[in-house]
């Protein structure tokens, strides 16, 4: 079941500064769709942007003005996927109400996550080889995961406890690219900075 993961399509991006149109968005769908399957099966030195290009259908010419790079692309294909796995183990209302449900998504997302160790690799190269603004840019974030905060809970509160996770995946997410640690370590790690934070924020109430 793992395996047979795949990319679901996007919609409401914008191209430079206006709203794609349904055939710009098919062609961002089918980039990003190729990528996967390319990043997934060879990794990072796998994914060049011709191999993109012949994969999609997609001229290369109109990739380079969706993605101007190789490392921005395989970004934005990594925190679309990881926004997505992170979905699919979420509840139906996509939000956690507990800090037990918290941890539930925390542990089963990197269940799925681990099955796909070169698509986990290709997101932290392309962190560690493109510019400041895609490695300034959150993993775990409203804006990554869509996640509102519960209503009885401050934005200010919520907004710190997914920054100080992301701080720790992303340190993990290393720290396992150089086989310094085990991909499990990482879940559990974030697993106890997210209890550590609700708690102390009083994010949730049981």
């Amino acid at each position: 079941m793992l395996q047979d993961w795949a990319l679901r399509e996007t919609t409401g991006i914008a191209i430079g500064q206006r709203t794609a149109s349904p055939a710009q968005v098919e062609k961002y769908n089918a980039i990003l769709a190729a990528a996967h399957r390319i990043a997934d099966t060879g990794g990072y030195d796998a994914l060049q942007m011709r191999a993109i290009s012949e994969e999609s259908g997609v001229a290369l010419a109109t990739i380079y003005r969706y993605f101007n790079s190789r490392d921005y692309l395989a970004y934005i294909l990594g925190v679309t996927w990881i926004r997505q796995v992170v979905d699919d183990v979420s509840p139906t209302s996509k939000q956690p109400t507990s800090l037990r449900a918290l941890r539930r998504i925390i542990h089963m997302s990197a269940a799925v996550l681990k099955e796909h160790p070169n698509m986990l690799r290709t997101y932290t190269q392309s962190m560690l080889s493109s510019d400041e603004f895609v490695r300034d840019q959150r993993v775990l974030t409203k804006g990554s995961l869509g996640w509102e905060p519960p209503p009885e809970v401050k934005r200010k509160d919520w907004d710190t406890m997914l920054d100080y996770m992301d701080k720790v995946y992303w340190a993990g997410l290393l720290r396992w690219t150089y086989g310094q640690t085990e991909y499990d370590d990482i879940a559990r790690d974030v697993d106890g900075i997210a209890t550590i934070c609700a708690k102390a924020l009083g994010i949730f109430d049981r």
